[in-house]
């Protein structure tokens, strides 16, 4: 016959411990929810951004004729760019020019 000193003295700290545990599980799950929640919106308002991006990008092409912009790297103001420099690297895109070299 079992003792109901001994299950109650051992059986209820047990028992509290098994419940305190529960309590510890549910508020990891609800951290574990809460962090899902915000990788998610984090993860939409990337995709958001990257389309808004792509598309101000595919309407600057369009405006642009489908031409790349050329980005030329010679500045008047820079210190780099010396005046005898310049006069060695202009370079001829006349017609007359062109054909001569083809």
């Amino acid at each position: 016959m079992p003792n109901f000193n001994n299950l109650i003295q051992e059986g209820v700290p047990k028992m509290m411990r098994v419940t305190d545990d529960l309590h510890r599980m549910v508020d990891y799950i609800r951290d574990l929810r809460n962090m899902m929640i915000g990788l998610a919106l984090l993860t939409i308002i990337g995709i958001l951004i990257f389309l808004v991006l792509k598309r101000r990008n595919r309407k600057q092409r369009r405006s642009n004729g489908g031409h790349n912009r050329v980005i030329h790297s010679s500045n008047e103001h820079s210190p780099l760019s010396h005046p005898y420099m310049d006069e060695h690297l202009k370079v001829d895109n006349s017609p007359a020019f062109i054909s001569k070299v083809s």
